[in-house]
């Protein structure tokens, strides 16, 4: 089942190379956060629950499916409090495209953690020795706009390192950590 989800935030993009998780198979992934109750929200729990009741029959099954839809307060991510998210992945790597519906390459620097895109994924059930799954393949992706950068752990290298070159190797503190 296609989504269309628009002016969502994106989160975790591996959308230009793939990266593998827990030793797993390299993947091309990205999470993308929105308000709970607005139109993606409920257009993504419609569809995941339709999948769920076409999937499975027994109401034990379907009480014992996990699916790709997170409420954001489980993490602690920046961004994600009183956030919805849904994770998404790819074998195949996504279109990825500009506003003007052109190809974008990672040193573009367009689409960065914490911009707003629109992203096309498709929904489908699981149901193997891995668990009872609503899973989303992440399609394409297209830049809406730009939003707040979320920052991954940046150091501030005036505030922890020394201008080496204005002192004396004598003089180097190495016990300041």
């Amino acid at each position: 089942m296609r989504i269309l989800l628009n002016d969502v935030r994106l989160s975790f993009p591996n959308i230009f190379t793939p990266k593998s998780f827990d030793g797993g198979e390299a993947k091309y992934s990205a999470s993308f956060l929105f308000e709970p109750d607005s139109a993606a929200h409920r257009e993504l729990e419609t569809a995941i629950q339709k999948l769920i009741n076409d999937k499975w029959q027994e109401e034990k099954d379907r009480k014992r499916v996990k699916t790709c839809l997170h409420d954001g307060n489980e993490k602690d991510y920046d961004g994600y409090e009183n956030m919805m998210f849904l994770s998404a992945s790819s074998k195949r790597r996504p279109q990825v495209v500009d506003r003007k519906r052109q190809p974008v390459l990672d040193e573009d620097d367009i689409i960065y953690p914490g911009c707003y895109v629109n992203a096309v994924v498709d929904l489908w059930t699981m149901d193997n020795k891995f668990g009872k799954r609503v899973c989303a393949e992440l399609k394409a992706v297209q830049f809406a706009r730009d939003g707040e950068s979320f920052v991954a752990g940046g150091v501030d290298v005036d505030s922890v390192f020394n201008d080496l070159d204005s002192i004396e190797e004598a003089d180097i503190p190495f016990d300041d950590f």
